[in-house]
């Protein structure tokens, strides 16, 4: 029986007390209802996790008692941060699960000369605390331990300036380069999506002056909150997340936040799009997909709106 995942958010040390409060309290008597003698999975988010078990309640806290240092780790071996325009309501929050559960490290929100969302001050930490604690629930469903960092929104001219030596690649439908044609054993990988109706040319070719280069993904237009993908590389093979082998894995599913685990959403994302499937078998807990491939013997591929 998988034990339940919380994060913790208190610096962790191997057979010793800890005191949770707050949010995370709240969390587990209120939404878990776990008890005393309870056993559970602890993870403070700065890797490795810890088997404990619950000693006490107290006022609006709860009282563990953490086991021996597991240092499991579930991260992609390719560090991706994922620059996304920032979209309205759901849409945003279904980026920074599914990012999450795919293994992106850093997500940054963007905003741009078509950003419809505009937050002030206040609801700007607001917006980033509602984001940080999706991320956390997320970890907690897939078994990271490593939550990946949402930082604070910036403009797409300040992100642009800062120095980077990641791999940048902007999703563009009038792109030229393919997933195939990316180098193989990256080791870092920038991937640029604009909001609702994309970017505008003039910032696409800033993106371009800055070192972006356009990444075309298929024939087809995907609304903002699919255009984000999942195509890890490395040791010349691709990866999804803590280490599904998928070929060409590709973030894109319409449905809502309904907890759909990040190798069925790429199974059924192949499925809707229309493509045909070759020696595609289902497996549980280590799912591995053989090569996808549309009529035309090529990987499936879809394009970002």
């Amino acid at each position: 029986m998988r034990l339940t995942r919380v994060h913790v958010p208190v610096a962790l040390a191997p057979e010793a007390g800890h005191v949770i409060a707050g949010a995370a309290a709240a969390h587990i008597v209120r939404v878990l209802r776990l008890r005393v003698g309870d056993s559970l999975t602890a993870f403070d988010g700065r890797g490795g996790e810890y088997p404990a078990k619950i000693t006490a309640f107290g006022k609006g806290t709860v009282l563990i008692q953490a086991g021996a240092h597991q240092a499991t780790e579930r991260e992609s071996p390719l560090g991706v941060t994922l620059v996304q325009g920032i979209s309205r309501g759901e849409r945003m929050d279904w980026v920074m699960q599914k990012a999450t559960e795919l293994g992106v490290c850093r997500i940054v929100p963007l905003i741009t000369e078509r950003t419809v969302v505009r937050l002030d001050e206040h609801q700007i930490e607001n917006r980033l605390r509602h984001w940080r604690a999706i991320v956390v629930s997320a970890c907690e469903q897939c078994g990271r331990n490593r939550v990946p960092e949402v930082t604070g929104p910036t403009t797409l001219e300040r992100y642009l300036a800062a120095p980077s030596s990641e791999r940048r690649l902007l999703l563009s439908p009038s792109g030229t380069l393919r997933v195939q044609e990316l180098d193989r054993g990256l080791a870092a990988l920038a991937l640029l999506v604009g909001p609702e109706g994309g970017l505008s040319e003039a910032e696409q070719q800033r993106a371009h002056a800055a070192g972006f280069a356009a990444l075309r993904l298929g024939p087809r237009v995907l609304r903002t909150e699919t255009a984000a993908i999942s195509s890890w590389i490395s040791r010349g093979e691709p990866y999804c997340g803590g280490g599904e082998r998928v070929s060409s894995a590709i973030m894109s599913s319409r449905r809502s936040m309904s907890g759909t685990s990040g190798v069925s959403l790429i199974m059924r994302t192949w499925q809707m799009t229309g493509e045909r499937s070759g020696n595609t078998r289902e497996l549980s807990g280590r799912t591995t997909s053989e090569l996808t491939r549309t009529s035309c013997g090529n990987p499936c591929e879809t394009t970002p709106k």
